[in-house]
């Protein structure tokens, strides 16, 4: 990334990942009620060459 000044996957999916976990806790801290996340509409495309999920 130092190199190429491009990150090697999308950024998006830490958004995610810590908005899930965030909201997670969130609602667990108010017994479980169910809270609606808009934020975690996200849309990202994954290049040809990423290294993650290969079958």
């Amino acid at each position: 990334m130092f190199d190429t000044a491009r990150p090697t996957y999308p950024v998006e999916r830490t958004l995610v990942a810590g908005g899930i976990l965030h909201f997670a806790m969130d609602s667990r801290f108010q017994q479980h009620k169910r809270i609606e996340t808009p934020e975690l509409n996200v849309h990202y495309q994954v290049s040809g060459n990423s290294f993650h999920c290969r079958a």
